[in-house]
């Protein structure tokens, strides 16, 4: 397998520092009850801790993926999401008034936390082909419009399926990842100008 670029050892040590504090922050959260129960360490922690190493796994298995094959799954991925989003809110399992789980047995998935992923690659995958947004130089406001606003409204294509999807994960209701996904939608179009 083929590597992409050196590893960005400081963004991994970043990583392992913020899965570090969330296990401490689980930890603090629960000995009291486990010191109740003769316990060491709660379980949560152990889960947290089992799920942070898994994450750190899957981000260095990601990191080896050539980002043009990253690139391929973007459509494909999003129009997956799009119909699992439809399909959950007739075929999902209603909790709490809130339609956002598929049921198998003892398992359960939530498509919209698979969401968040595919819209970030989504809106990756269209930025990448982008050059550098240069200040165009304009006198009255019909050129404002024609060298200003529709490039720019142009620019922002990529954000139409996340506001797709957002709109998908709103009528579940699930406001707080509707939330997430539009922020960091957000910083990644003022990201790329």
């Amino acid at each position: 397998m083929k590597r992409y670029g050196n590893p960005d050892y400081v963004l991994y040590a970043a990583v392992v520092v913020a899965t570090l504090f969330g296990v401490i922050a689980v930890w603090d959260a629960g000995y009291a009850e486990a010191a109740a129960m003769g316990q060491m360490l709660p379980r949560s922690v152990i889960t947290q801790g089992l799920y942070g190493i898994a994450g750190l796994v899957g981000a260095w298995g990601i990191s080896q993926v050539a980002p043009k094959r990253i690139r391929q799954i973007a459509v494909p991925g999003m129009i997956l999401i799009s119909l699992l989003l439809v399909g959950v809110l007739f075929l999902g399992k209603e909790i709490n008034g809130a339609t956002r789980w598929y049921r198998f047995g003892p398992f359960s998935f939530q498509p919209s936390e698979v969401a968040k992923v595919f819209c970030i690659i989504s809106m990756a995958a269209g930025f990448a082909g982008l050059t550098p947004w240069v200040k165009p130089k304009w006198k009255n406001s019909r050129q404002w419009i024609g060298h200003v606003l529709i490039p720019k409204i142009q620019r922002a294509w990529p954000l139409l399926p996340v506001l797709v999807v957002v709109g998908l994960i709103e009528m579940q209701p699930d406001l707080k990842t509707a939330c997430v996904i539009l922020v960091t939608a957000g910083f990644m179009l003022w990201a790329a100008g």
